[in-house]
């Protein structure tokens, strides 16, 4: 994953960790509606392309 930098450059720890936990949220919500819909991985991976 690319680190957020601030307008000086400067990689800020905390807005990483913050788009980490973003990232990782996102991915458990999209497992949980592909499992709802009864889709392996790689049934979902053909439906989106």
């Amino acid at each position: 994953m690319t680190a957020v930098r601030s307008d000086a450059g400067v990689e800020d720890p905390a807005d990483s960790e913050e788009v980490a936990d973003l990232l990782r949220a996102i991915g458990r919500m999209i497992k949980a509606a592909r499992e709802r819909a009864g889709l392996s991985q790689r049934e979902l991976g053909q439906r989106v392309g």
